[in-house]
């Protein structure tokens, strides 16, 4: 059984600036990845990884843990 938890972080400005900057380049990554996906018919998540990693760290100020191609890779195909 999947369960989740919600808290509400009690935030300064900056951090909020910070965390809004974060999903932002996030949201930025999954669509580019999507993009590529659709665009090169790539399924496969070790070719995706080659095709699109090193572009994503580049255009983006996410780390790399912060680049899901797993997840993202099965969200593409339905």
């Amino acid at each position: 059984m999947k369960r989740s938890i919600s808290i509400k972080l009690q935030t300064h400005w900056q951090e909020k600036k910070k965390l809004s900057d974060l999903r932002n380049a996030y949201l930025l990554a999954c669509n580019l990845i999507v993009l590529s996906v659709l665009q090169n018919r790539c399924w496969n998540r070790v070719a995706l990884h080659n095709l699109v990693y090193s572009s994503i760290r580049k255009e983006t100020m996410l780390g790399s843990q912060m680049i899901g191609l797993k997840k993202l890779q099965s969200r593409a195909k339905t």
